[in-house]
């Protein structure tokens, strides 16, 4: 099964409610809608999309809590269901720090994880909050944007470092933003025009991840990016 964290949301929109909240992302197809629809699993009618916090940060309990229960419930019933799970921004800390519930609360591995330009800013309760890679994660993804575009600068990246136990860490940097890390190059602070490798690079970084996804069996297809 599948858990897809979206990146930061709408400020006028709110989790649960998917019409709305990230809706220019999902307009756009971002990386994390295409992985989830393209999701190949045992299960692949299990693939869940999570849209992202408010631009604020500070619902981001409600959506880790409710990706919680979601799990919780499935685990109820498919005990032994392969567990995957990508997200961008700060959906990948959520993703991240989800894994962690799996390995505290259901003493589960998690197959693959992938992360999209994982960053902080945000903190959550009950010891799941995590900046590092667990360790019951078996092979892991993240693919950044390089400092050099000079995107988000004071956006901190994290999962860079990884626990014990992790099989296989793959990460590699690209000359795209934030934005364009995400799926949607030009719709954030660095425009097309202001930088000639948004699109390429972010296409590259969509296929780095496509391919490691499909070496761990989990996804299969490509991500493409959408052009603001």
């Amino acid at each position: 099964m599948l858990f897809a964290f979206e990146g930061t949301g709408s400020e006028f929109g709110g989790f649960p409610v998917v019409v709305g909240v990230r809706a220019d992302f999902r307009a756009h197809d971002s990386f994390v809608w295409q992985f989830c629809k393209g999701y190949v699993s045992d299960f692949p009618q299990f693939a869940q999309y999570i849209p992202g916090p408010r631009g604020d940060g500070l619902n981001v309990d409600v959506c880790f809590g409710e990706a919680c229960g979601i799990l919780d419930a499935k685990m109820r019933v498919y005990p032994k269901a392969r567990l995957d799970i990508v997200g961008y921004s700060r959906g990948g800390f959520l993703a991240m720090s989800l894994a962690r519930y799996a390995a505290m609360v259901h003493h589960r591995r998690v197959h693959f994880l992938g992360l999209f330009d994982a960053v902080r800013m945000c903190k959550l309760w009950g010891g799941f909050d995590t900046d590092v890679v667990p360790g019951n994660v078996d092979y892991v993804c993240h693919v950044i944007r390089n400092p050099q575009v000079g995107s988000h600068l004071d956006w901190g990246n994290t999962g860079q470092g990884y626990e014990s136990g992790v099989k296989k860490y793959d990460q590699d940097l690209f000359m795209t933003s934030h934005s364009g890390m995400g799926g949607w190059p030009g719709g954030g602070d660095v425009k097309v025009y202001q930088n000639q490798s948004e699109k390429a690079e972010s296409e590259r970084a969509g296929t780095y991840m496509a391919t490691s996804a499909a070496q761990r069996g989990v996804f299969s297809g490509s991500l493409t990016p959408r052009p603001f």
